[in-house]
């Protein structure tokens, strides 16, 4: 180097390890001091990369339908920056995952980031792939694995596997056994065979296969009159084999034979037959075989038709609408079969459907057709509770409130629902409206409401039906109530009794049963056949004196069969009524009408008319009846002879009764009656009644005063008439039930007791709000709770001591105690976190303010050592939701931009990775699945889920944050709350901006139904929490 000159020594840094690394340059040279050195020194840094979880298995999941997103983090614990250069799902079924992610190319040293996995199988059966990250971390790529398990929509699947046949057709010469092609039959397998020859006569054969497989024959052999005979069979729980055969064999040889067999897979294994589904058909010569119809009680099943030909081979058949041909059983030296089978998957419960085919004319004769269920056709064990329904007294044609009925679900799969339907007796009595809609979710329940409205007085019953995928299925409860006529100031219907004879057989007296009640006015109307002039009188098991309407006796065309009316008012109570005759010798053809009206007044009668009708006529018309009375009950009676089959009530008037009895000649007696209740003085007042057929008819025409009852009695009834607690642990309160203390009756029920009886009552206690009396037409609550005090089965009844008929009044109490094992935690299907703000437990507890809150920690569990972690509130949210203090970034608590972000490991992520859901119902959020800051009474700072990873950045899991009001009691009434639901009031009612009793109110107003609904009572968790009390952080 030349004096003066300088050149440059360039040095670079490639660390072989990391850590501090050293090193000396040096320059040997012909200067003083050489060599000349200069120290070098660096730190070797690396990237580490790794996923967390390494596996994702995902529940089982309908094709064609996406999953919720599981997510996988991607860690950085490096000390350098990790590159990355693509995130990829690769292996066998990669195309059923896909993922989205935040990392994008490069991940800081220390960082994280999260990839959402989601799961949408594009066929049924186990679903693998891996999730490959490619990055400059040592180990590149990193995976982890992905299962899951496709399903039907209907739950599971039953598919075809194999099939085979045997066939055989010689008119010369006969065989008894027809044996199939081998078939590789895999172990667990369904095999659903046929066995078919030609014969007119049903002969049955004995069917065996290779392996040793137990058959069951399905319904019946069929035979066709153009000579064929047909047995279906099934053997469930195969054992496999790579080559079994199945034989039919008969006790006499036949000229055609054919055997088929089809292995189905997914079938359940124990009980694959759909015993109510089973359609047939025998004998049909159209150019349509058919079966009879028949529907399928679950959601996934396997329809499998097989028919048989019994006129030599023919052209192949066409399926039926949906079917696919599995086989044609075709002998050699035969251009068709002599045999065919089809099928059809459905994957949601049928109704009133067949199977079939198309065929050459007259060709194919039987035809036998069954359905069998998939494994995965899980059957939810559903109630309808309760199991019958009582409605109390009311007047024809007005409607009463509605009873409510909760269809349940506990199962672990949705309820498909076919009908919820009253039928029976008087069906178009009661209606139903509901809130079930087509299915249940598992877990879930649904509300029926029942009412009544009576078309008709008297006891009227019905039956409500639930047609369901149960095997229970169809579910029941039965409905009664009691239709009474609807009279003005206190005028009621309460009974008509009547006895009717057309015996020839000569009578002195003639009676009918009737319980009654004292104080109320008794009508009864008589007739005879023999006598014109024999004056009958009325008496009664009391002894009580009866009174003849004014205008006396009625005879038909005026010297025919003779009838009366005759009353008695505040009675007292009878158990009979009798009309005695005058004539000597006695009367023939005796009957008696008698009907109890309450709300009459003593004076009875105020006018009466008779009308005897001359001729045979098809309409009974009265004379004209005046009244000073504003308010009667009118009565028009007739008495009809002759082959009479019915009547039509008069305008504005009701008849209550239908009665026809038939004499051994063939002859006909006929009473009857209609009523109408006025509100006005009547003048020249008549009516007629319509017959169905000509006759001689007379009747009589008389009105009764209304008024106060001179007495009157109560009525009692308990509604439901049972009551079943769910398992409680022992020593520990359920939630109260009630039940409903009705006094249908006229007059005030006078109550002696109420108490809890029998082997157990001390599990069982009771508070209510009756008193020592009901008020006629009221009701009080009776409040019953369950704290067992031993495991196992405890029952009670609920006893009320009254002055009704049929007192005491009971309903039976049942519930079953467990015992939590030590240590153990309760496991709880629903949690519910409502989070309140600002306040300590010094000043929430014992407050005036908040008489509902306390009223919930008297009643439940109270955590007094509960302490906050830091102010402001956001960090003791993430506390709740994240479990970690996410450090005070000012875009958490005072938001202006949307920044704020959080990717640790929260409570969503483990939602999702454990299959569970969740929503956040945010009162004031301004639209679903809103991440942007404050507006109105929103603050972001209390909606933690809004800064989540997992959440802001996947659509499908920001669509879970929505408004409270718009949405959670929606959800609760459907029955469709997830399993965990963060509920946040605005920041009024959380006492943030409003106060305590504000809060309180809202609580009571909002929180309250859901602590009483079917839903939560079953098995949900309720925590409220306020985040701290501002002044310190331990409150």
């Amino acid at each position: 180097m030349a004096a003066g000159g300088n050149c440059t020594i360039n040095v670079t840094f490639t660390p072989t390890a990391t850590g501090t690394r050293t090193a000396t340059l040096t320059v040997s040279d012909n200067a003083a001091g050489s060599p000349q050195t200069a120290s070098l020194s660096g730190t070797g840094v690396s990237s580490s990369a790794s996923l967390s979880p390494t596996s994702l298995t995902f529940s089982s999941q309908n094709v064609g339908t996406p999953s919720a997103p599981q997510g996988v983090t991607l860690s950085n614990s490096g000390s350098a920056s990790l590159s990355i250069s693509g995130s990829t799902i690769t292996g066998t079924n990669s195309g059923d995952f896909g993922q989205t992610n935040n990392c994008g190319t490069s991940l800081a040293a220390g960082a994280n980031c999260t990839i959402n996995v989601t799961f949408t199988p594009t066929a049924t059966g186990t679903r693998a792939a891996t999730l490959t990250v490619n990055d400059s971390a040592a180990g590149s790529p990193q995976t982890a694995s992905l299962t899951g398990t496709g399903v039907s929509s209907g739950g599971g699947v039953v598919s075809l596997v194999t099939k085979a046949s045997g066939a055989y057709s010689n008119s010369s010469v006969l065989q008894s056994t027809i044996t199939s092609s081998a078939l590789a039959v895999p172990a667990g397998a369904l095999l659903v065979a046929y066995c078919g020859i030609a014969s007119s006569t049903a002969i049955t054969a004995t069917i065996s296969d290779a392996a040793g497989n137990v058959f069951h024959q399905i319904g019946t052999t069929v035979a066709g009159s153009t000579g064929d005979s047909l047995s279906m069979f099934y053997a469930a729980n195969a054992k496999g084999s790579s080559a079994d055969s199945v034989t039919c064999t008969w006790g006499t040889a036949h000229n055609t034979l054919a055997v088929m067999v089809l292995a189905y897979s997914g079938a359940d294994p124990t009980s694959p037959l759909d015993t109510n589904a089973s359609g047939f058909d025998a004998g049909s010569a159209s150019t349509t075989l058919q079966t009879s119809a028949f529907s399928t009680a679950f959601a996934s099943e396997v329809i499998v038709a097989g028919m048989m030909s019994g006129s030599g081979c023919n052209p192949a058949p066409t399926p039926g609408s949906g079917y696919t041909i599995e086989m044609n059983a075709i002998p050699s030296g035969c251009g068709g079969p002599v045999a065919a089978a089809e099928d059809k998957v459905v994957s949601t419960p049928q109704t009133n459907v067949t199977a079939s085919v198309t065929v050459a004319s007259g060709t194919y004769a039987d035809m036998i057709a069954a359905t069998f269920k998939a494994a995965s056709s899980t059957d939810p064990s559903v109630a309808l509770s309760p199991t019958s329904l009582t409605f109390s007294s009311q007047n024809v044609g007005t409607t009463s409130a509605a009873q409510p009925l909760t269809l349940s679900n506990p199962g672990s799969t949705a309820l498909s629902i076919t009908s919820i339907a009253v039928t029976g007796t008087n069906s178009g009595d009661f209606a139903q409206t509901n809130t079930c809609g087509t299915s249940v979710a598992a877990a879930s329940s649904c509300t029926i409401n029942v009412t009544f409205k009576p078309t008709a007085t008297g006891t009227r019953t019905a039956t409500l039906t639930v047609t369901d995928s149960a095997t229970n299925s169809p579910l029941s409860t039965s409905l009664i109530g009691t239709g009474a006529t609807a009279v003005g100031s206190g005028l009621a219907l309460v009974q008509r009794q009547n006895n009717i004879t057309t015996k020839s057989t000569a009578f002195t007296s003639w009676s009918v049963n009737i319980t009654t009640q004292p104080g109320d006015l008794l009508i009864a109307f008589c007739r005879e056949s023999s006598n014109t002039t024999d004056n009958f009188t009325v008496t009664d098991s009391a002894g009580q004196t009866w009174t003849q309407t004014t205008s006396g006796y009625a005879n038909e065309s005026n010297t025919g069969p003779r009838s009366g009316m005759f009353y008695v008012t505040n009675s007292a109570a009878v158990t009979s009524v009798t009309v005695n005759y005058t004539t000597p010798a006695g009367v023939t053809k005796p009957g008696i009408i008698v009907l109890e009206i309450s709300g009459a007044v003593s004076s009875g009668v105020a006018d009466g008319s008779v009308n005897n009708q001359a001729a045979s006529t098809t309409t009974s018309t009265s004379k004209s009846l005046a009244t000073t009375n504003a308010n009667d009950i009118l009565i028009f009676a007739t008495d009809v002879s002759g082959n009479e089959t019915g009547w039509t009530a008069g305008t504005g008037y009701t008849i209550p009764n239908n009665n026809l009895t038939t004499g051994g000649s063939g002859s006909n007696t006929r009473m009857a009656l209609q009523y109408a209740v006025v509100q006005s003085v009547q003048t020249n007042m008549a009516t007629s009644m319509a017959y169905a057929k000509s006759n001689y008819n007379s009747n009589i025409f008389a009105a009764f005063k209304g008024g106060p009852s001179t007495s009157g009695s109560p009525a009692a009834s308990l509604s439901p008439s049972s009551l079943s607690f769910a398992s409680q642990n022992v020593g520990s309160s359920s939630a109260a039930q009630a039940v409903t203390l009705s006094n249908s009756g006229g007059s005030a029920l006078s109550i002696t007791s109420i108490a809890v009886t029998g082997t157990n009552s001390g599990d069982f206690a009771q508070s209510n709000n009756c008193g020592s009396s009901v008020a006629a037409a009221s009701s009080c609550t009776i409040n019953v709770t369950f704290t067992p005090t031993t495991t196992g089965t405890r029952t009670a009844t609920l006893s009320v001591t009254d002055n009704a008929s049929g007192s005491p009044q009971t309903a039976s109490l049942t519930g079953t105690g467990v015992s939590q094992v030590a240590g153990s935690l309760p496991q709880f299907g629903h949690v519910f976190i409502v989070v309140e703000e600002n306040a300590g437990y010094s000043q929430v507890g014992g407050s005036s303010s908040m008489p509902y809150v306390n009223s919930l920690i008297s009643k439940y569990g109270l955590a007094t050592r509960y302490t906050a972690d830091t102010h402001p509130s956001i960090d003791n949210y993430f506390m709740l939701t994240v479990g970690k203090f996410e450090g005070q970034n000012d875009e958490f608590w005072n938001c202006t931009t949307t920044t704020g972000v959080v990717s640790d490991d929260n409570i969503v992520r483990e939602l999702l990775a454990a299959g569970k859901t969740w929503k956040s119902y945010v009162e004031g959020i301004p639209s679903t699945g809103y991440t942007g800051c404050d507006t109105g009474a929103y603050l972001k700072d209390h909606n933690p889920f809004a800064y989540f990873t997992d959440v802001a950045n996947v659509p499908a899991q920001a669509a879970n944050m929505v408004d409270f009001t718009n949405n959670f009691a929606n959800d609760l009434a459907k029955g469709t709350l997830p399993h965990y639901s963060w509920i946040m009031p605005n920041i009024y009612n959380d006492a943030h901006h409003g106060t305590l009793a504000q809060a309180d109110a809202w609580l009571q107003t909002n929180i309250d139904p859901l602590i009483q609904s079917a839903l939560f009572q079953k098995d949900g968790l309720l925590i409220i929490v306020f985040d701290e009390d501002q002044f310190s952080t331990n409150s």
